[in-house]
């Protein structure tokens, strides 16, 4: 996960970073105040997650991986994707070979344990795909239901809703997680 390389480099670089202290070598940099961005406890990715085959696939790829907090709590949300009148949860996601031109949400091959989509530049190969309710899914028993060629549709999603109403469910869920934990 992206946390555990963060502390693998922050562990590898510290006694670099000790001996240029020790020898007053650190140059500081000032940051630059006008390019910064602020994000609110309550903002989350664009459409709560919900992967947008019009994105380039290298976007996906790279929230699919910036959600992926591995065994710890996910505070901002999870990636997911709609076949057909179900949401599944993204484990991972990379590049797919095939860059070639496919349209948008298409299929372009299910093996394995991993479905290739088309998107708006490339193909984005996912894996470990997850239902809301927390079960693993086998590709196998959807392959029925997903023949290359089809295209996964978002029409029945309005992006435009999930971003509307990103905030509220935001504000509300620390007290839903906390409640049904108990």
């Amino acid at each position: 996960s992206l946390n555990t390389k963060c502390f693998a480099a922050a562990i590898e670089s510290m006694p670099k970073l000790l001996e240029r202290l020790t020898n007053g070598e650190l140059s500081l940099t000032p940051q630059d105040l006008s390019s910064r961005k602020y994000y609110a406890r309550v903002d989350r990715p664009d459409h709560l997650g919900m992967l947008d085959w019009r994105e380039p696939a290298i976007k996906l790829e790279r929230l699919v991986r910036a959600l992926n907090t591995g065994p710890y709590e996910n505070p901002l949300c999870s990636p997911k994707i709609c076949l057909g009148q179900e949401v599944f949860i993204v484990e991972s996601a990379k590049l797919g070979s095939d860059q070639g031109s496919h349209p948008p949400g298409e299929i372009v091959r299910v093996s394995g344990d991993a479905v290739i989509v088309g998107c708006s530049v490339g193909t984005i190969e996912l894996t470990g795909l997850q239902r809301l309710s927390g079960g693993k899914v086998d590709l196998e028993s959807l392959s029925a239901d997903l023949d290359q060629g089809d295209e996964l549709d978002l029409s029945q999603v309005d992006l435009t809703v999930l971003a509307a109403q990103a905030s509220a469910i935001a504000k509300a869920e620390r007290h839903w997680i906390d409640a049904l934990s108990k």
